[in-house]
């Protein structure tokens, strides 16, 4: 096959995953869907107008790199998670996701697949698609509802908890031998170097380089060319220590997402519309080109069974979670939790490349994730129509990439409310206890003489002093001098982003002029009350 034909094979996969994709999107289904059918109809499976070629391949590659940096940087939210921990977000996560793992990995061992094979296939199972949910609460008007906060939130962990399980099991599938735990040790290791590594470049090096760059460079878009490179290298650094691309690919995306939020924006921006414009199409279409009908020869039970256990599996799992997470509406939260989109189909295609699966289990797995992207959907359309009034508040749920989402545009000044919540440094602990013994959860901010802000206390910090000192101690001996505080102009994302972190809710708001006053303060509950206004 010469290189004009592949260049050939790249125009037209391109014009027709564009064109399906506008289709699939008028019909107000994912938008992938039609990427994916393009290259099944325009592949040798139907039309055999295309066919596989090198350079299919290599943009299927960049499209799976860049795919999963982008995930990486947008969908992953490490303070999220830290803080979801001992809560009922990260209970029904991690039931959501353990429920289909072992029931897809014991029917996988069932049908004949090794331990290594099945288990990185249930970890694929077992995800769920953070874009897909993103993506359907936003065109339904739900993403700033307490439900739909609640599905995005315990999606969030769910697809970060599952890629570290998936990137482990890739790690030991592509590694060497296991005869002993050493070198899966060593796996862990290299992951954990890396992704140091490149958390300290990310949030130390890389913003003084951007800023450098933005000063003397006459040349346009140079933010978008430099990530390219830096993507490419790092994917090329990551694969020459043993840690698989795509994986490599998502590290760099965390990392980079805790980068300072003005260099974090002028640098994902470029990066994406190419990604997304020509790269990811073109992934999307080459997963289409190697599914192969000749999986409808397997059983027909075997069939059925296999669906049943991923759609059937899955929805269970995250129906159990919900019960397990003392969910209100566990249904509901269901409908949407159990979404598959983007990332499965990658890992999919990662399985078949590494042949860890077969064409015929690819292609049927693929079929059924395709079945989920439907579903999912539809599901929540129809159950997330009513009573959303009647959910209870849940501001704990609040993680920062949600914010980056649902409050887009909304400034810290748009959402705090004139309480102050403010005490003397002077005043002992005792008398602190018994004013605010019944608020134990709130932070208060302590102010010293001159009415300055110096620190934060509350009840629950307190109460671990002994008693015997309640009545000689001061509230400014024994505060929180680290402050923690916004501006009126903060963006929501780094307002949620410091209440996450910090664990200080109220976070108060201070004046730009003179960060030691006080002028009001932003609490969950506030955050939540924006959320559930009636719009005008």
């Amino acid at each position: 096959m010469s290189a004009v034909e592949g260049i050939l094979f790249l125009g037209l996969l391109i014009i027709g995953g564009k064109v399906f994709e506008e289709i699939f999107v008028k019909l107000k289904q994912p938008g992938l869907l039609g990427n994916v059918l393009a290259g099944l109809v325009l592949g040798p499976s139907v039309l055999g107008l295309v066919k596989p070629s090198v350079e299919i391949e290599l943009f299927t590659s960049l499209g799976i790199f860049f795919l999963f940096f982008l995930v990486g940087v947008e969908e992953i939210d490490l303070a999220g998670l830290i803080s979801s921990f001992r809560r009922r977000i990260f209970y029904t996560a991690a039931v959501s996701f353990l429920f289909p793992f072992f029931l897809s990995f014991y029917f996988f061992q069932s049908i004949g697949l090794n331990d290594l094979s099945g288990l990185a296939l249930a970890g694929v199972i077992g995800l769920s698609s953070l874009g897909v949910v993103a993506k359907s609460l936003s065109d339904m008007g739900k993403l700033r509802d307490p439900v739909g906060l609640e599905i995005f939130s315990i999606t969030a962990i769910l697809e970060f908890v599952g890629l570290i399980a998936v990137g482990l099991i890739l790690q030991v599938a592509t590694g060497p031998s296991l005869s002993t735990p050493l070198p899966l040790l060593f796996s862990i290791a290299r992951i954990a170097i890396f992704f140091i590594a490149a958390a300290v470049f990310s949030i130390e090096l890389l913003p003084i380089l951007l800023r450098f760059i933005r000063r003397h460079s006459e040349v346009k878009e140079v933010f978008f060319g430099v990530l390219i490179g830096l993507v490419l290298l790092f994917v090329y650094i990551g694969e020459m220590n043993g840690v698989h691309g795509a994986m490599t690919a998502l590290i760099l995306g965390v990392a980079l997402s805790q980068m300072p939020k003005t260099e974090y924006y002028q640098s994902v921006g470029g990066l994406r519309s190419i990604a997304h414009g020509i790269f990811v199409p073109i992934f999307f279409a080459g997963i289409g080109l190697h599914i192969d009908f000749g999986f409808l020869g397997l059983a027909p039970s075997l069939i059925l069974i296999f669906i049943l256990v991923v759609v059937g599996g899955k929805f269970a799992g995250a129906f159990l979670g919900a019960l397990v997470g003392r969910m209100k509406y566990p249904l509901r939260i269901s409908s949407g939790v159990m979404a598959k989109g983007a990332i499965d189909l990658a890992l999919m295609l990662t399985l078949l490349n590494l042949n860890l699966i077969d064409q015929s289990i690819f292609s049927l797995g693929t079929f059924s994730i395709l079945l989920l992207l439907i579903i999912s959907p539809l599901s929540m359309r129809l159950l997330l129509k009513k009573g959303e009034e009647d959910v209870e508040k849940v501001g704990e749920d609040l993680i920062p990439v949600y914010a980056r989402l649902a409050l887009e545009g909304v400034n810290a000044e748009d959402v705090m409310s004139n309480r102050k919540y403010t005490v003397s440094d002077q005043m002992t602990v005792s008398e602190f206890l018994k004013e605010h013994m019944e608020k134990g959860k709130l932070f208060y901010n302590v102010l010293d003489k001159e009415g300055k802000f110096v620190g934060h206390v509350s009840v629950k910090n307190l109460k671990k002093i002994r008693r015997r000192y309640w009545e000689k101690k001061k509230v400014g001996a024994v505060m929180r001098k680290r402050r923690v505080r916004a501006l009126p102009g903060d963006d929501m994302f780094s307002v949620v982003e410091k209440l996450t972190r910090s664990g200080v809710s109220p976070i108060p708001v201070v004046d730009p002029s003179d960060t030691s006053k006080i002028i009001g303060t932003i609490s969950r509950l506030d955050i939540m009350d924006l959320l559930v206004k009636p719009k005008d």
